[in-house]
């Protein structure tokens, strides 16, 4: 976690303005990946809110990704929408060298004691146990090589030429060497995690480049290792979605998400 913790550090310039920097190895195929991106702008987002409003849990938020980012420095401006009582809102943009690189916007709360009714129609994944999974391999991409991917053999023949055919991928995640639970910000990181569903299918692969990212934060992880899905109905038109599901191991939704991607490009 202390790397995660240094890579996405946000210095505060003032006036809901703050500097950060892309650090080099957080890349798939020399793009920084999008979670990691959209973390920096939760840290400064988290910061700020704690600042402005005292609610620091985020509840959600929605990336759109303008153009790829690069490693260097980077520029975060937010515009406070809303200070109330039981919500903040804000809004920002993070830009590269003058240019737009991500929009966001997010809402935050304070999870703390919250209580009312609950009700949950769907069970958390039945996975094969970590020591039964298979790991990325050694040409996994500099991004994986930061975490602990172990893929749910059902869903793990894309790693060893062998497509599954169905557009899904499952597994247990965790920040490499990870030994405290990722807060908001790492999940944040960790929706964006796994291997495109189109890796599963047989089709063309390639870059998937994220268009767009919501996150919905349902409860605080309490072990460092997660359990995830992530699932597509709709490859078309260009383009795929797919719905995250990070599951803690005690049986508590953590975060889901939804991902619209452009499909990969045909190689030049």
């Amino acid at each position: 976690m202390e790397s995660f913790h240094a890579d996405t550090a946000v210095e505060s310039l003032g006036d809901l303005r703050f500097r950060s920097q892309v650090v080099d190895g957080w890349d798939i195929g020399g793009n920084p990946n999008g979670g990691y991106v959209a973390a920096l702008m939760m840290r400064a987002v988290v910061e700020a809110s704690r600042a402005e409003s005292g609610h620091g849990d985020p509840v959600s938020s929605t990336h759109h990704f303008l153009r790829p980012a690069q490693p260097g420095p980077v520029d975060i401006e937010l515009v406070a929408s809303r200070l109330g009582r039981t919500l903040a809102t804000f809004g920002g943009v993070l830009r590269q060298e003058g240019k737009e690189i991500i929009r966001s916007l997010v809402t935050l709360g304070s999870t703390d004691g919250v209580g009312g009714p609950e009700l949950v129609t769907v069970d958390p994944p039945d996975l094969a146990p970590y020591g039964e999974c298979v790991s990325s391999g050694p040409e996994a991409p500099n991004f994986a090589r930061r975490l602990d991917i172990a893929h749910d053999p059902r869903w793990a023949g894309y790693v060893l030429g062998r497509p599954s055919g169905e557009p899904k991928m499952g597994g247990w995640l965790a920040l490499a060497n990870a030994t405290d639970p990722p807060d908001a910000i790492a999940v944040t990181m960790l929706v964006d995690a796994l291997p495109p569903t189109i890796f599963n299918t047989g089709l063309p692969i390639g870059w998937a480049p994220t268009v767009e990212l919501t996150v919905h934060y349902r409860n605080r992880a309490t072990a460092p290792r997660l359990a995830a899905t992530y699932t597509s109905k709709f490859i078309s038109g260009g383009m795929m979605s797919g719905d995250f599901e990070l599951w803690d191991p005690s049986g508590v939704l953590v975060a889901e998400a939804r991902q619209l991607a452009l499909l990969p490009r045909p190689a030049s």
